[in-house]
């Protein structure tokens, strides 16, 4: 009987950026996309990234990575007297939006 080959299950990582992910972003998000980037077609990995974004957004880089973009649930772009160059975030302890996507 010939031997089956069997792909072990991909090792699944989410990372949780409580940033927005946008093209003057700082060196925190960057970093995280150039680690996506770099997981592309590693079979043994499943990455998401999740950012803050104005609506639930998928952006796929391929079949094992994504970015995942969910709304803040209290975030500091409402509140115009925080407006600074560090970009915005999330204030709430926990963002409900993200429960359907972690495991």
């Amino acid at each position: 009987m010939p031997a089956v080959l069997t792909m072990p299950t991909p090792f699944r990582v989410g990372v949780l950026v409580d940033l927005y992910r946008t093209p003057d972003a700082g060196g925190h998000v960057k970093v995280w996309e150039r680690l996506a980037e770099t997981a592309i077609g590693a079979p043994s990995l499943d990455l998401t990234v999740f950012f803050l974004d104005d609506a639930e957004t998928v952006t796929s880089l391929s079949d094992n990575v994504r970015f995942l973009g969910v709304p803040a649930a209290v975030g500091t772009k409402r509140f115009r007297f925080l407006k600074q160059g560090a970009g915005h975030t999330d204030l709430a302890s926990m963002n409900r939006r993200l429960l359907p996507h972690l495991a």
